[in-house]
């Protein structure tokens, strides 16, 4: 298939206006029979991988995966730096434990 990256806007022309209509159609039939095929392929692919597993196995995902921590920790931070806002503003001024509450949170949920 033709591909316009990396292509000028001159070279682009000059290649669409060479390619005849009738042949679009067959550029685009030839593209579906390959999203057909590999959607074939994707599904014997996962055909394969169920055959693998065993009589009452299961694909299970990890219940606390590296970045679901890292959410869980900002969200606590971001809880604990709120629920001490008044300490904590003692020593570094009244915008900095809020500010800090707010990107926590935002860093959680991202």
């Amino acid at each position: 298939m033709y591909e316009v990256q990396n292509r000028s806007v001159n070279e682009h022309e000059l290649f669409s206006f060479e390619i005849e209509r009738q042949n679009l159609h067959h550029l685009y039939n030839a593209n579906t029979d390959f999203v057909q095929e590999m959607h074939k392929v994707d599904q014997l692919d996962q055909v394969a991988d169920f055959s693998r597993l065993g009589k009452d196995e299961v694909f299970k995902r990890r219940v606390l995966s590296p970045r679901r921590f890292k959410g869980l920790g900002a969200f606590f931070g971001s809880w604990a730096m709120y629920s001490y806002a008044p300490y904590i503003a003692l020593y570094t001024g009244t915008t900095f434990p809020v500010l800090g509450a707010v990107f926590a949170g935002l860093y959680g949920m991202l």
